[in-house]
């Protein structure tokens, strides 16, 4: 509801909260990487080399690999939200 900014139930008109899983931060945080990499390649801060290619490839190999594991493993069967408990 917009007034409360929190999202509710359809069925049952409850308050609820995203349920988000740990590994959803952490590949949010290689991803936030993976961006400072890019944006150091574009603003020329770095002269690349083989070794910040390299770097950026590992990232994006294991960002990919582990997003595919993750998927299947835990994000397509985890519950997206929960019920809200206020602070």
């Amino acid at each position: 509801m917009p007034q409360r900014a929190v999202p509710v139930c359809p069925a049952c008109k409850g308050a609820l909260a995203t349920n988000i899983h740990w590994s959803e931060g952490v590949l949010g945080c290689a991803a936030a990487l993976l961006a400072f990499l890019v944006q150091q390649l574009l603003s020329r801060a770095v002269q690349p080399g083989a070794g910040f290619f390299a770097l950026t490839g590992a990232v994006v190999t294991t960002m990919v690999a582990l997003m595919v594991f993750f998927h299947f493993h835990y994000w397509r069967h985890w519950q997206r939200y929960k019920p809200y408990v206020s602070p």
